[in-house]
């Protein structure tokens, strides 16, 4: 035994003397060193309804229950959960037997639906192949909502929305599976929303875009894919209490000195100066025709000259403006509408528009649509301040013209609904009732035209304003509809009239 040992030395010194050495050394540099035990790869396409024939579950106890556990596939996850449903108590009143019990196990399971194909395809096949995230639904949803031909959206509500998703709802939803945006989802976002200081109208309308975008995943049936039914306790969603909404209205004061100011001095932040300012007649007969005849602001500056009656007294709401582009749907279904002026208002619009045949009522000297911004911002919130007056919006002439009539007049409740144009809304909120709905003012132009008069205007008019009339320009873009029977008439200046109306 000895003489093998030392003959096998010397065949093989160096193994023996390597195995005396100390131990190899990696270099610090090497970086690709493979693990001893490399991880398992990621199981990827083996979930396979074919290879499953079901699952009778687990009986076990759990505290004094009998309860089964079984397994389900969760969207977006390979590997499946288990589950439990109680069965029957251990003892007492309800207990079952072993053959029941199994029994009531199989029922529960087939009930869950967890080994039904439909499931399957729904819950793993379709996860698989397009697991789609909120953000993606989100272009899909919008483009539906651009597109939609039934109650179109405006384009101010689709930027308002977009809005909401680029700051809130992508930010902290856009990566979720849609799968995943439940109540759970929904109250961390609202969460959110509160402690970013949000209001409770806003949270709710951006809380409704989440709910729209779930709800807008339909399968071939038309039957929603992930069904849901909100709980809006669990949520914790913030109640809108009207009385601390910000919702600011004039006086009749207030407007008198608006429309009588003569110069304002506006803060222009590109020159980093004060620039005093001359009142335009357009800005002061827009604020007048605000005022007198509760419009909303885009519908004012939406006005063409075709939409006027000849004798300024009437005027046809079929468009609004918004952001230098013109749309022919409204923001209610009764926004289609007449308003009809008090004959002092009538006279001055009438001046206003002089022997103007088309394009629009309010204008830049160019003929093209004034913005709302640059009418707020350098404009009407420069005049508020002079006036010691809170900043608001133009909307404030709407609340006004809608108080006065209702609380200061005697205008019958159908003629000055029809004026402001407001939406019907539920009966069971607004207090609509059948003859509400019966009321046909819109057909009684003689009746409105004679309580405009009698109801007056509420605000006190500029002495001596007179609107100075400038040339016709051209016409930038043809009406699409018209008071009376003749349509808009195109105009065309030569470029030394136009540069002379200028």
């Amino acid at each position: 035994m000895a003489l093998k040992k030392e003959r096998s030395n010397r065949e093989f010194p160096t193994r023996v003397v390597e195995s005396q050495r100390d131990p190899l050394q990696f270099s610090t540099n090497d970086t690709n060193v493979v693990p001893a035990a490399p991880e398992k790869p990621a199981r990827i396409g083996r979930k396979s309804m074919a290879r499953r024939s079901g699952q009778n579950g687990s009986i076990q106890k759990d505290g004094k229950w009998y309860v089964v556990r079984y397994w389900k596939d969760v969207p977006g996850q390979e590997k499946r959960v288990r589950v439990r449903a109680k069965i029957c108590p251990i003892s007492g009143p309800g207990k079952l037997s072993v053959s029941e019990r199994e029994r009531k196990a199989k029922e529960i399971i087939a009930a869950s639906g967890v080994d039904t194909k439909e499931y399957f395809d729904r819950v793993v096949t379709q996860s698989k192949a397009t697991v789609i995230t909120f953000r993606q639904q989100v272009e899909t949803w919008l483009a539906g909502m651009r597109n939609r031909r039934s109650k179109p959206v405006a384009p101010s509500t689709l930027s308002g929305w977009e809005s909401g998703l680029k700051n809130w709802l992508n930010p902290n939803l856009g990566d979720l599976p849609l799968e995943a945006v439940d109540n759970l989802a929904l109250k961390k976002l609202v969460n959110k929303m509160v402690a970013g200081g949000l209001s409770a109208s806003t949270i709710r309308n951006y809380a409704d875009v989440v709910k729209m975008v779930v709800t807008s995943v339909i399968n071939e049936k038309g039957d929603e894919v992930y069904p849901r039914k909100w709980n809006d306790a669990f949520i914790n969603m913030p109640v809108i209490n009207p009385r601390k909404q910000r919702t600011p209205s004039f006086t009749g004061d207030v407007v008198s000195s608006i429309v009588a100011t003569r110069e304002y001095t506006y803060s222009d932040p590109k020159r980093n100066m004060d620039v005093k300012c001359e009142l335009k007649d357009v800005h002061r007969m827009l604020f007048i025709l605000c005022a007198a005849s509760g419009l909303r602001f885009g519908e004012a500056l939406g006005i063409g000259i075709p939409h006027v009656s000849p004798d300024g007294a009437c005027i046809h709401i079929c468009q609004k403006a918004w952001r230098g582009q013109m749309h022919d749907f409204l923001k209610t279904r009764n926004g289609e509408r007449e308003i009809d002026l008090h004959p002092s208002v009538a006279k001055l619009l009438r001046e206003f528009i002089g022997t103007r045949k088309s394009g629009l009522l309010f204008r830049t000297r160019t003929g093209q649509q004034l913005h709302q911004s640059n009418i707020l911002r350098r404009v009407l919130h420069p005049i508020l301040e002079g006036l010691g007056q809170p900043k608001c919006g133009a909307h404030a002439f709407r609340r006004f013209r809608n108080t006065y009539l209702r609380n200061y007049t005697s205008t019958p409740p159908g003629v000055y609904r029809f004026w402001m144009g407001h939406a019907s809304g539920e009966p069971q909120r607004t207090g609509e009732t059948m003859s509400d709905r019966y009321d046909k003012a819109e057909h009684e132009r003689a009746l409105r035209k004679e309580w405009a008069e009698r109801a007056g205007l509420g605000f006190e008019l500029p002495r001596g304003f007179k609107p100075v009339q400038k040339r016709n320009l051209v016409q930038l873009r043809q009406q699409n509809c018209s008071f009376g029977p003749n349509g808009p008439k195109t105009e065309i200046l030569a470029p030394q009239e136009m540069a002379a109306s200028l």
